[in-house]
């Protein structure tokens, strides 16, 4: 019986996982959103990432020093900076739904949210962006993403440039409260612990 209600619990909870959509269109990606920001790199050039976070409460860029080029795009990948810390990526005090950003022509790589800080957790989703037409990449999920990473792997190059990173919030997407899905079972799983206790017990 107790294998039988963890396949179970095990189903439910796949079941609330969180969904993702993906948007290769900024305006697209901007009306999926109930309130977002954009970090406009041009107004960054010469900057080091981590002289832009005190214009943004609550963001903080993690991962190598970067710095905006004078094309107004942030250095990324592990072709600039090793096999160490490759990516550029973005912390989030409180959650967000969706991440995107623009890079330069023939060169990209993943947008990929995370549940925790620094890119740790579980992985919530992945989009595209950048190639040799579509620059523009970004994705919307359902659950709660604390950090974003931007890879850098397009090409074999690992080099790769961010412009304008944008990120937002969706409430009626995200949620601080235990999902019903996941609320229903751990309900399943006391009620069939305190079952399986109790024939135990009459044996």
């Amino acid at each position: 019986m107790l294998r039988t209600l963890s396949f179970l619990v095990v189903g439910i909870l796949s079941a609330g996982a969180a969904a993702a959509t993906s948007y290769t269109d900024r305006t697209s990606f901007y009306a999926a959103l109930n309130s977002y920001t954009v970090i406009d790199t041009s107004s960054y050039i010469g900057k080091f990432v981590d002289e832009i976070d005190p214009d943004f409460a609550g963001v903080s860029f993690f991962g190598p020093r970067s710095y905006v080029r004078s094309d107004d795009l942030i250095l990324n990948g592990q072709g600039f900076f090793g096999t160490a810390t490759p990516h550029v990526g973005l912390n989030f005090a409180k959650p967000i739904q969706g991440a995107g950003v623009t890079t330069n022509a023939y060169d990209g790589g993943d947008v990929v949210l995370y549940s925790g800080l620094n890119g740790t957790g579980t992985e919530l989703g992945r989009a595209d962006f950048g190639d040799s037409l579509v620059l523009f990449g970004g994705l919307v999920i359902s659950g709660n993403a604390r950090s974003a990473v931007f890879t850098c792997d397009f090409n074999s190059d690992l080099k790769c440039g961010l412009r304008d990173i944008a990120f937002g919030t969706n409430p009626s997407s995200g949620s601080t409260a235990v999902p019903l899905p996941a609320a229903g079972a751990l309900m399943l799983l006391g009620v069939g612990t305190l079952g399986a206790m109790r024939m135990r017990r009459n044996a």
